[in-house]
């Protein structure tokens, strides 16, 4: 999971504006248990995309786990 999340990183830099890539990476977070990098990551996704209600799911699960580590 920790080479996904650095080929995730590598996409994201050559993508900038790639929503897909973002949301991977903060889901990487999430697995790692680092809740609130996956929550600040996701939020910026949402923010360019505030529509898409799968974003918008994703950052309240990943808020959520952020809190409950607190």
């Amino acid at each position: 999971l920790r080479a996904d999340r650095q080929n995730v990183s590598s996409e994201t830099q050559a993508a900038p504006d790639n929503a897909g890539f973002f949301d991977t990476l903060a889901e990487a977070h999430y697995q790692l248990g680092h809740y609130q990098e996956a929550a600040r990551i996701e939020a910026k996704v949402v923010r360019a995309r505030p529509g898409d209600r799968f974003l918008q799911k994703q950052l309240e699960r990943f808020e959520k786990a952020a809190r409950g580590a607190k």
